[in-house]
């Protein structure tokens, strides 16, 4: 328990990650969601969900909508050109995404040559099929191997003391 208790969550981690990246304006409203989430889910669990909804019911009406201007609003910041970053932690994404572009750029260009050669491609896959199937005729296919020759073999203890005939019966 101690260790899940030592070792950050993903939203703390994203938290930091935030704050590091933009500084405190574009983390604290991350900050107050986890610690207002942190509140209202203990209690959900205290007293349950018909309870709260009896007493606050309308201020969570009230609340869905706030929270649909905000999908709205965070919506038209997704669409608005970003900012260029600044710090390590900047630097490193950039390099990142720069190695993962290339990454994608030469995937895309082995995918694209094999289909551009797809008489190629489509021997290697015959090739493949018939490399299976021809290992699938020597290796056997049951759970019974040919070496056992039918035979059955049981054991059958009787309790200590028991008699010749009766192991016989």
């Amino acid at each position: 328990m101690f260790a899940l208790w030592a070792v950050p969550g993903p939203v703390w981690v994203a938290l930091t990650a935030r704050a590091l990246t933009g500084g405190f304006a574009s983390a604290w409203p991350l900050a107050v969601g986890v610690a207002i989430g942190d509140a209202v889910w203990p209690l959900a669990a205290i007293f349950g969900l018909t309870w709260i909804l009896s007493v606050y019911g309308g201020f969570l009406d009230a609340l869905q909508w706030v929270a649909a201007v905000i999908f709205v609003v965070m919506g038209a910041m997704l669409l608005r050109k970003p900012t260029p970053g600044k710090g390590p932690i900047a630097w490193f994404f950039r390099k990142f995404n720069a190695a993962f572009d290339w990454i994608i750029q030469r995937y895309g260009a082995i995918v694209g040559g094999l289909v551009r050669k797809a008489t190629i491609s489509m021997v290697m896959l015959v090739l493949v099929i018939v490399g299976i199937n021809r290992i699938g005729k020597h290796v056997p296919g049951g759970f019974i191997p040919d070496e056992d020759k039918g035979y059955l073999f049981v054991a059958v203890e009787l309790p200590e003391g028991a008699s010749l005939q009766r192991t016989d019966e």
